[in-house]
């Protein structure tokens, strides 16, 4: 059986909801692979395993040298690994464990998935990474991430979109079973995700959307706690409408929610990607983000959402009361935007075009190894009667017109 194995030492649960574990799952059930996740054991439970059957997670042992470390797990498997796929963007240690798995397994593939966002462009890769990768499938999230790395980088980079799952008991949901909520879902607090512009925002207008809420779902920062105690206390009408869950674990309670709420909102400085902008459109909210590359695309550059400058507290106001007083523009969203995500954001498909992408760098690599064999027999045979035998499998090898 072939193997994909994604190679994550920072892996952690909620990986296995998004792109790590649900691309290794694809890669199981749609291509056949036995797909392992590699890392470390960086949290206790795992629970999200459950919904990726098949995948097997390896974790080693961490002796606080993490190049060794993975560098002996790729030793001892290399020969058996027909994909080995990287997540993130660390050229030094990555690059490190191409370089022995190409050495160990000339004809196997290599996929590094960037996880980039607007903080790329600050990056500085040194030459002989970009030398390394040049037939490796290396890929960005985001169109506009991806066009600014191919007129900067010396390598190819694919647009590869991340996606949602539409398992087999999903529905579309009717606007009618909506209720008056605006909705955002994330890691609450820190700074990336701007939680308090989201907040001030709907400060300025709650008194102008008396029957809505604000329901902000995700573990909360610690260095956002007293943001958070003070934002009450100064203004304690807000307790009646604003609401903080906490992060929730069960993922059908969390639909639930997505099927409630009219209105998404992320207000973020920086995303990758931003999952969470999908599910949320996936189940027919409006959505409302700032105008960084991934809210472009899963928005149709605002076709699909309103989008926002970052950090903008007005913006972000007035286009909250602006949609939730548009009953006729949210309806007609939450019958379009499902029909979009399941047309280009469905992983399952995703996953195919990176299968796709992989075959043709494979048959590429397949091709340069054979020439390069011949090559290395013609000249070995310069000065012997088989020159003129190895010349003609060599011009073949290059299928010259």
């Amino acid at each position: 059986m072939k193997r994909f194995v994604f190679i994550v030492p920072e892996f952690l649960n909620v990986y296995l909801k998004k792109d790590v574990g649900t691309i290794a799952y694809f890669m199981s059930k749609n291509h056949g692979y036995e797909s392992w996740i590699v890392g470390y054991k960086n949290e206790e439970n795992y629970s999200y395993q459950d919904g990726v059957p098949g995948v097997r997670l390896v974790f080693l042992d961490n002796t606080g040298n993490i190049l060794r470390d993975f560098g002996e797990f790729i030793q001892k498997n290399a020969a058996q690994i027909d994909v080995l796929a990287f997540f993130g963007l660390y050229a030094e240690r990555n690059g490190r464990w191409i370089r022995q798995y190409r050495e160990l397994n000339p004809d196997g593939m290599v996929y590094a998935k960037l996880d980039a966002d607007e903080l790329v462009k600050g990056l500085v890769c040194p030459e002989w990474y970009f030398s390394l990768v040049q037939d490796v499938l290396v890929s960005a999230e985001s169109q506009d991430i991806v066009e600014w790395l191919n007129q900067h980088w010396p390598i190819k980079v694919e647009w590869v979109r991340n996606g949602v799952r539409f398992e087999d008991d999903y529905q579309v949901i009717p606007y009618e079973g909506k209720k008056n909520i605006i909705l955002t879902v994330g890691r609450l607090g820190i700074e990336q995700k701007a939680t308090e512009v989201l907040l001030q925002a709907f400060l300025h207008i709650h008194k102008q959307l008396p029957d809505w809420e604000l329901q902000l779902v995700g573990p909360i920062a610690k260095e956002f706690e007293k943001y958070k105690e003070r934002y009450f206390q100064e203004q304690p009408e807000m307790l009646k409408c604003v609401t903080f869950t906490g992060e929730i674990i069960d993922q059908k309670i969390l639909k639930e929610k997505y099927k409630q709420a009219k209105i998404f909102v992320m207000s973020s400085r920086w995303e990758s990607f931003g999952l969470v902008s999908l599910e949320a459109m996936q189940y027919g909210c409006y959505f409302i983000g700032s105008d960084i590359a991934p809210f472009r695309d899963v928005t149709k550059q605002g076709e699909l959402g309103t989008l926002c400058p970052i950090d903008d507290v007005n913006a972000f106001a007035d286009c909250m009361k602006t949609i939730a007083n548009d009953e006729v523009r949210m309806q007609k969203i939450c019958d379009s935007a499902p029909r979009f995500v399941r047309e280009e954001w469905d992983w399952s498909n995703v996953v195919d075009e990176i299968q796709d992408k992989l075959d043709k760098r494979l048959a590429g690599i397949i091709e340069m190894n054979a020439s390069e064999s011949l090559w290395k027999e013609a000249y070995s045979n310069l000065n012997k009667d088989c020159y003129l035998d190895a010349s003609i499998k060599l011009l073949q090898g290059l299928n010259i017109d």
